[in-house]
């Protein structure tokens, strides 16, 4: 069973293989080892990665970059209008869960984060085929640590809509160990931190790495952090100062701000290894050019909270493990952010000045370990690694006082399996309801729902009598099923705990792929048809060519030199000015072309 490693990010997804005893990154059809994590929709379809990004800024409304940031999420009306400000796809509440309002070939439609994860999915799965030639189904994916159930169980809801079957979950900074373990044949009894600083998110874990057996001892982290966040605050800046400046809230243009966005994400990148640099965008709103000088100091300001708080919870995890900085042997970076030299400076500083681990790309570091994860678990694997995980957070039900009776402790080994017993309330009780929470807080206010179910059927008895025996059981993924059972009566119910409010149904899980399976047909008729024209254009300066070629020649015939130009001539016009062409309008036109020429040839 061969096994893809696929790390699907908030801002780049990256697909690796293990062949011949190495781990091989696979580039896209565009030659590039990362993908953007974009998804736009035109006139004309679906546009994936570098082709999405490069039309962003003209059609705003109908590109996403954001999806893993909402994918199995509740949300609110408020919480809505602040992330919708900031980025210009339009997000919609259907119940309280997001969905990005999309106008494609002129059609109005509502597409899940799940769905717009699966066509990143589907375009990484591609990318695997085309390179080994053959059909992939089997993938792990990587999640961050600080997913909940619902945002994994989401996951592989996307993974399932791009036809993949997700053998395993894998927390990133897990498999960014992994691959640096591995890669590094001298780290051996050590405890190393890895500290992971995307796109979208940030973790960081604590790991124990022994004879190719990774063990977790602490996880933490916030999966709304990352460096989306640091463009947040620099487009959030700007908007503010043209409006002093000028009187006009560009923030009500989402082509102003798509564009604000961009060059907002540019500044970032260069001040990486730039002292300062210029955000410029002419004729931003009402004709503003924006001109905005920024140096490193300014950005660091902008961004001082964000920084810091990734601090604060190394400090946490450090303490939830009972660790000190010093107990700490190596720390590897990971994620674009921690290019951020402001970043290293922090870390460093913290654990004493230590050098930093950066001997590999934190671009491709996650999904080289999930493909060193997937080949040791697949039939004939060339490495024998073991992984020990742990939940994030605490996981337990609501009891009375609505506060959270704690099955699995935080940062618990997994798998694991827990059993408590319980009673009812009242007399004469016949059901009960099983809320399960996750979380670090007392009262169930400040904690996550996970899902809910009813035990019904409970043998009538005075109050605290039934014997009610709840058992939570979490797998190697990080999944969790929670069993109640009535020991009197034998009656039980369960949750796999995948927040079946949030949870696509089968239904539309089958929906959402045969939709998919439409756009990847479309898709394919678009490649033949761009291919073929490409062969056109091939053989248009290849007759070009010749007629520069021949007109050095004192023997020539002008009258044909003359005729092969007026055709290449009238052929590039028809293709630069003729509408909705197919790939047969273009091997038609291609075969006439062929035909004249070489009559013209003789």
């Amino acid at each position: 069973m061969e096994i893809i490693g696929i790390d699907l990010g908030t801002t780049f997804s990256c697909v690796g293989i293990f062949k011949n005893n190495r781990v091989e990154i696979i580039a896209n059809s565009q030659g590039n080892r990362t993908t953007p994590s974009c998804v736009a929709f035109t006139e004309e379809g679906r546009l994936i990665g570098e082709a999405a990004i490069n039309q962003a800024s003209g059609n705003p409304e109908n590109t996403v970059s954001i999806s893993k940031r909402y994918i199995g999420r509740r949300m609110n009306k408020s919480e809505l209008k602040d992330k919708s400000v900031f980025h210009p796809c339009n997000l919609v509440l259907k119940g309280d869960k997001p969905f990005f309002k999309i106008i494609c070939k002129g059609e109005k439609k509502l597409y899940s984060p799940e769905q717009i994860s699966s066509m990143i999915l589907v375009n990484l799965k591609k990318s695997a085929e085309d390179y080994l030639g053959k059909k992939v189904k089997n993938a792990i994916i990587t999640v961050p640590a600080y997913f909940n159930d619902s945002q994994r169980q989401a996951t592989k809801d996307a993974g399932e809509i791009a036809g993949l079957n997700v053998v395993r979950l894998l927390n990133e900074p897990t498999s960014a160990a992994v691959a640096y373990g591995l890669l590094n044949s001298d780290v051996d009894n050590e405890t190393v931190l890895v500290y992971d600083f995307g796109g979208g998110t940030f973790d960081v874990t604590i790991l124990r790495i022994s004879n190719k057996q990774f063990t977790v001892l602490a996880t933490g982290g916030d999966t709304k952090l990352g460096g989306e966040d640091i463009d947040t605050n620099l487009v959030r800046h700007l908007v503010e100062f043209i409006k002093n400046k000028h009187g006009v809230d560009v923030s009500i243009n989402s082509k102003s701000m798509k564009k604000l966005r961009i060059e907002c994400e540019k500044a970032k990148r260069m001040l990486s290894f730039s002292l300062s640099t210029t955000i410029e965008i002419p004729s931003i709103l009402n004709g503003i050019d924006l001109k905005y000088p920024i140096n490193v100091p300014k950005f660091v300001d902008i961004n001082i909270e964000i920084f810091e708080s990734t601090i604060d919870k190394i400090k946490d995890i450090l303490e939830c493990s009972k660790m000190k900085p010093e107990d700490i042997n190596r720390v590897v970076l990971v994620g674009g952010s921690t290019r951020i030299p402001y970043v290293q400076k922090i870390v460093s500083e913290y654990f004493g000045d230590k050098e930093l681990e950066k001997t590999i790309n934190p671009d491709e570091a996650v999904a080289l370990g999930a493909a060193i994860k997937a080949n040791s678990i697949s039939e004939t694997p060339d490495n024998n690694i073991i992984l020990y995980d742990v939940v994030p957070l605490s996981i337990g039900v609501r009891v009375k006082g609505d506060i959270i009776s704690v099955m699995i402790n935080r940062n618990t080994r997994i798998p694991f399996k827990a059993t408590k017993m319980y009673t009812t309330e009242s007399d004469n009780q016949t059901e009960v309801t099983v809320d399960v929470y996750e979380g670090v807080r007392k009262d169930i206010k400040n904690n996550h729902l996970l899902g809910k179910f009813e035990l019904c059927n409970i043998e009538k008895a005075p109050a605290n009598i039934p014997k009610i025996e709840i058992t939570f059981e979490v797998d190697i993924e990080g999944i969790l099923k929670v069993t109640a059972t009535d020991i009197s009566s034998g009656n039980k119910n369960f949750l796999v705990c995948n927040n079946d409010m949030n949870r696509l149904t089968n239904e539309e899980i089958t929906s959402m792929i045969k939709e998919g399976k439409e756009f990847e047909e479309e898709e394919m008729i678009s490649a033949k048809k761009e291919l073929a024209r490409e062969m056109l254009e091939i053989y248009i300066y290849k007759i070009k060519r010749k007629i520069i070629k021949d007109s050095k020649n004192v023997d020539v015939d002008l009258d044909k030199l003359k005729e092969l130009k007026n055709i290449t001539n009238e052929a590039i016009f028809w293709i630069e000015n003729s509408d909705s062409l197919t790939k047969e309008d273009y091997d038609l036109k291609r075969n006439e072309l062929i035909k004249e020429c070489k009559f013209l040839e003789k």
